[in-house]
């Protein structure tokens, strides 16, 4: 199934970063980054999950599938990353019997509308609004 609408630019979301993405406290680019295969990369909407329920299911779901569990949460405006040319897009997850789902606060970062050279220089270009936003 292919990604919905596009989220509104006002819109908040979140990011989890597991530990291995995490650099002397900071989210590491590649937290940013899509892998080769699935160039979707996952997200939560603030305006449909709390931080803290988003925090369980992601945890949830780390668990049942022995991954690292999220030790950081990034917190974005979609402007942010759609003015780098990289829609975020809704993409609720409704068929599944894993843990955590369905989740209809579900959405992703569409980097399909990148070339795929550019995901890395887009990886951290995110990353570098991340920081920034944490600055403030």
């Amino acid at each position: 199934m292919p990604p919905g609408d596009r989220l509104s630019s006002d819109e908040l979301i979140y990011r989890h970063v597991p530990g291995e993405k995490i650099t002397q406290g900071n989210p590491h680019w590649r937290a940013f980054l899509p892998s080769p295969k699935d160039p979707l990369l996952s997200i939560d909407r603030a305006c449909i999950v709390s931080l803290a329920d988003s925090h369980r299911r992601f945890c949830n779901q780390a668990q049942a599938k022995q991954t690292q569990i999220s030790e950081m949460i990034c917190t974005l405006k979609v402007e942010s990353v759609d003015s780098l040319s990289v829609p975020t897009m809704a993409y609720p997850l409704e068929d599944s019997e894993e843990p955590g789902w369905p989740n209809p606060a579900h959405g992703v970062i569409d980097f399909n509308a990148v070339q795929l050279a550019l995901h890395k220089d887009k990886a951290k270009q995110i990353c570098a609004v991340v920081m920034k936003a944490e600055e403030r």
